[in-house]
């Protein structure tokens, strides 16, 4: 009977990394994706504002304020995509920590009602 709940007991240890595992990987890919997407999204600003600069300084009427404001609104969103990134990260890594506590919590159950059989 211990034998077969070393083996059952090893199988959930085993599932458990494998979810663990998963969920690593897929929060690294999630993270990944949005890193890329967040940096495609910089380029592109930084190459308007080249081009709007490039526009604006042959132009009499440039007004270097209005680009510096633009620049800090961007700036300003950038920190909030991040901090909402953050924000987002924390939501998973927090559901991760309970999809494993409820796992342990099922592996101590298991154990517990075959040790309680095996007592019987």
């Amino acid at each position: 009977m211990r034998t077969e709940l070393k083996g059952d007991m090893d199988a959930l240890r085993t599932e458990l990394k494998g979810d663990m595992d998963a969920l690593r990987t897929e929060l690294k890919g999630d993270m990944d994706a949005l890193r890329t997407e967040l940096k495609g999204d910089m380029d592109a600003v930084r190459t308007d504002l080249k081009s709007d600069f490039q526009v604006h300084r042959s132009d009499t009427r440039y007004d270097s304020s209005s680009l510096r404001a633009e620049i800090a609104a961007l700036r300003t969103e950038c920190r909030e995509d991040f901090g909402a990134l953050r924000i987002e990260i924390s939501g998973i890594r927090t559901d991760m920590r309970t999809d494993i506590a409820a796992l342990r919590a099922e592996i101590r159950d298991v154990a517990g009602s075959r040790r309680a059989s095996s007592v019987a």
